[in-house]
């Protein structure tokens, strides 16, 4: 399986100062670069939808146009097992590298592939 973050499994409220904070978050983290404040709201059910993937597929892997920092903030707050994380595709991957989300040429290595976007 391999699924997008943003705006699939949480949203990010990003760039906000102390006025625009929305009230309900699952969690805030700072850019470690240029120190914006983000508040991450996890998707309905999401909890259920990752622990359905760690027992039914092997490898659960990732993609999203942000960076690798808030790449793996957003999946160390999933708490999969690190023996069942597959690939992590990230800007350098994805904007830079090509206008694909991800790695066709990968996809269709892989058999029974299932991706989850919200496009």
């Amino acid at each position: 399986i391999v699924l997008d973050l943003d705006h699939t499994l949480f949203f990010c409220n990003y760039g906000v100062s102390e006025e625009e904070k929305i009230n309900h978050f699952d969690f805030e983290f700072k850019d470690p670069e240029n120190k914006l404040f983000y508040q991450a709201v996890r998707r309905p059910h999401l909890d259920f939808f990752i622990n359905e993937c760690i027992k039914r597929f092997e490898k659960i892997n990732f993609f999203t146009a942000a960076s690798d920092w808030y790449a793996k903030i957003l999946i160390d707050s999933l708490n999969i097992p690190a023996h069942k994380i597959g690939f992590i595709k990230t800007r350098k991957d994805t904007v830079n590298a090509r206008p694909l989300s991800f790695d066709w040429e990968l996809m269709k290595k892989m058999s029974n592939c299932l991706v989850v976007d919200d496009k």
